[in-house]
């Protein structure tokens, strides 16, 4: 979900990639660890940038913003989720699982 690497398929057998597709569990996947093993992967790399996660996430259900120092930070919860997303200068470096 989460990654700057391009995914495919490489297959013989074109029905194999409907079958993957219609398998795949969108909200099973967000209530499980691979998300949260997702999160950590790109915040790692620093890859997910607000812009990012709106065009993936949607716009959060909650937004707070507070400042220490010269430094901006953003929280974004998605109630859905049941994740808040800390930013800071545009790129999330943390989250905490709310549910």
């Amino acid at each position: 979900m989460f990654t700057k690497h391009p995914i495919y398929v490489a297959t013989t057998d074109v029905t194999k990639i409907q079958l993957a597709i219609a398998s795949f569990n969108l909200e099973k996947f967000f209530d499980s660890y691979d998300f949260e093993m997702e999160l950590e992967t790109n915040i790692t790399e620093g890859t997910l940038t607000d812009l990012f996660i709106i065009e993936t996430l949607g716009h959060p259900d909650n937004k707070s913003k507070y400042y220490d120092k010269e430094v901006e930070f953003k929280n974004w919860t998605y109630s859905d989720l049941g994740v808040t997303l800390q930013f800071i200068n545009g790129i999330v470096t943390s989250y905490i699982i709310t549910n």
